[in-house]
């Protein structure tokens, strides 16, 4: 697996620190990341690129290097060179939670760095309160069966945790094989089979799924499969659940290149200056903000709502995508003449 080019570590002498005041907010698939900074360098604030993120990590964050899967990233307009000492930045973009049903530590992360590779940690907060994401589940045994052409998929129960008024984009099983372990995070790696299931209700379910798909051959070598559950969003269809089998070694001499799946791109946005944030593009109720938290407080609030996920009616399903709907996968599914 190579979720990212370079893994983060935070640096000995920082140029930015945060402030008082900083949070998050999830409403559906959008978050909205807000932080007030505290500039200490001002020569190389203002010559360097930054970008705040959200990652989901295992256990808090005490610096060094940063394992984890990267959630959501602003980036910042370049600082000017006679912004104030304290300044407030915020944002709002699409959220990619990591797959899997599990608690985890988030974490916001101040980065510098150049050419979209923001390797450089200056400041770290993490939340105390765990969070859990409301996604589609795999539930119960899942297996699958090779055949000379096709693959048998089969899976006990697929459920959507959601409220019931909140149905989910259009559901699709899809059996990769990888170089390693799937982990929940960007992946590469050679798409096997795969199957579109359609939408689930909030709280319904699949039972008893028993599908066969044609495959696709594998290269020779060790390759790690893995059964994934894809939901079609407004940026294209992204992992929800998985499930990883044990590895098997491949037949084929020859196959397509591996598919590359790593988080959307996000557009930058402007540094306000001052001490209110902007306004927020997706208004989330007040008891799911998570903002002004002083870090190390310990003031566990609800940021994530099942009443906020997709809606099935502001959904483009792959048939009708046109340009914006054309993902790595369905592109390449096509090739393969699946």
């Amino acid at each position: 697996m190579a979720a990212y080019p370079t893994v983060p570590s935070t640096v000995n002498s920082p140029a930015i620190c945060l402030g008082a005041s900083h949070g998050y907010a999830i409403a559906g698939d959008q978050i909205h990341l807000n932080a007030d900074l505290n500039i200490l360098d001002f020569e190389y604030a203002t010559s360097t690129a930054w970008t705040l993120q959200l990652w989901a990590i295992d256990t808090p964050f005490v610096g060094g290097e940063l394992p984890g899967i990267k959630v959501a990233e602003i980036i910042l307009d370049p600082l000017p060179e006679t912004a104030s000492a304290s300044i407030t930045v915020a944002g709002s973009t699409f959220v990619s939670p990591p797959a899997g049903a599990r608690d985890w530590t988030l974490l916001l992360v101040l980065a510098a760095g150049e050419d979209g590779d923001f390797r450089h940690i200056h400041a770290f907060a993490n939340y105390p309160r765990p969070e859990r994401f409301a996604l589609p589940r795999i539930l119960g045994k899942v297996g699958y069966r090779l055949t000379e052409d096709q693959i048998e998929l089969t899976v006990d129960e697929i459920r959507n945790p959601r409220d019931p008024v909140n149905m989910s984009g259009t559901l699709s099983l899809e059996l990769w094989a990888l170089a390693a372990p799937y982990a929940g995070g960007a992946f590469d790696g050679i798409p096997l089979a795969g199957v579109v299931i359609g939408s689930l209700p909030g709280q319904g379910q699949h039972l008893d799924l028993r599908t066969t798909a044609h495959r696709a051959p594998t290269p020779q070598g060790c390759w790690h499969p893995v059964l994934m559950l894809r939901e079609w969003t407004l940026a294209g269809y992204v992992t929800r659940d998985y499930t990883n089998f044990d590895p098997y070694l491949g037949e084929a001499p020859q196959i397509p290149k591996p598919v590359q799946i790593a988080l959307t791109p996000t557009p930058a946005i402007s540094v306000a200056l001052g001490a209110e944030p902007p306004t927020t593009s997706v208004a989330a109720p007040p008891s799911q903000k998570y903002m002004d938290e002083e870090i190390g407080a310990a003031q566990p609030r609800d940021i994530q709502d099942p009443h906020e996920s997709i809606d099935q009616t502001e959904v483009v399903d792959p048939p009708r995508a046109g340009r914006i709907g054309a993902s790595i996968f369905g592109r390449l599914w096509k090739r393969l003449g699946f």
